[in-house]
């Protein structure tokens, strides 16, 4: 009998350990979710429970961080939040791509000056280009309407002292006129 009642006591740890872990991962895939949707009410509540805004969560998304998914919507206010929550700036995802990265690609400029007013590093880079160079690649080709917002994105990364990469020298755009591109007179 005593043998029995330490085996439930085991197997009851050990089922409540495995319970709480999934509502551990649960908890930071709902926060993965409401970055994705720019909810700061969930988000600060998910918070206050206990979730991570520095957790990995999958590989199942895009953004695998709360700040970069958000940073990568647009979402300057759930950005903000999980900012002044503990979310680290320049943390990357395994990719590389960090909250600055994410928000240039989504030609988000609001996001992009946030983070950058906050530390973000203006010369982080991934396999795909820094974000200086991402936002120069914006304005190629058929631009309209996002070649004047990737124009503001490229003056906001050069005032907070981007850098040009591997050659790669991104002239200074008029925001008038869009950039010609290659074999364009």
């Amino acid at each position: 009998m005593k043998s029995l009642v330490k085996l439930l006591l085991v197997s009851g740890a050990l089922f409540a350990a495995v319970c709480g872990l999934y509502r551990g991962q649960m908890r930071q895939e709902l926060l993965l979710r409401a970055a994705m949707r720019g909810d700061v009410k969930t988000i600060d509540a998910l918070l206050r429970a206990g979730s991570d805004p520095n957790s990995e969560i999958s590989d199942r998304h895009e953004y695998d961080r709360p700040l970069l998914m958000a940073a990568g919507h647009g979402h300057t206010e759930a950005v903000r939040l999980l900012i002044d929550r503990g979310a680290q700036i320049n943390l990357a995802q395994d990719d590389g791509r960090t909250a600055l990265i994410a928000a240039v690609e989504g030609g988000h400029t609001e996001t992009a000056s946030l983070l950058l007013a906050r530390g973000a590093d203006a010369n982080a880079a991934y396999a795909q280009g820094s974000a200086l160079t991402i936002a120069f690649e914006k304005t190629r080709g058929f631009c309209a309407p996002n070649c004047a917002k990737a124009a503001k994105l490229i003056e906001l990364l050069r005032q907070y002292g981007a850098k040009d990469y591997a050659g790669v020298q991104t002239p200074a755009l008029s925001l008038t006129a869009p950039p010609q591109t290659r074999g364009e007179p």
